[in-house]
């Protein structure tokens, strides 16, 4: 059984890498994403079993309901 993949999102680069390192330790895949729209996009090419957000972001944040 493949590992889980977490997509992190967070504004700022510090957040995503430290959580890309802790959880890549435990043996998740993990990919990051600095914005909400980045983050859509990766999901339209990549299916992840978990999503870590930022709830205050520019643009697009944690609460975004997509339609």
């Amino acid at each position: 059984m493949p590992n889980p993949r977490i997509l992190v999102v967070d504004d700022e680069v510090i957040v995503c890498e430290s959580c890309k390192r802790i959880l890549e330790e435990e043996g998740y895949e993990v990919e990051t994403a600095l914005s909400g729209r980045e983050a859509f996009e990766k999901m339209k090419d990549n299916p992840f079993d978990i999503v870590i957000t930022n709830f205050k972001m520019p643009g697009i944040d944690g609460t975004y309901e997509h339609r």
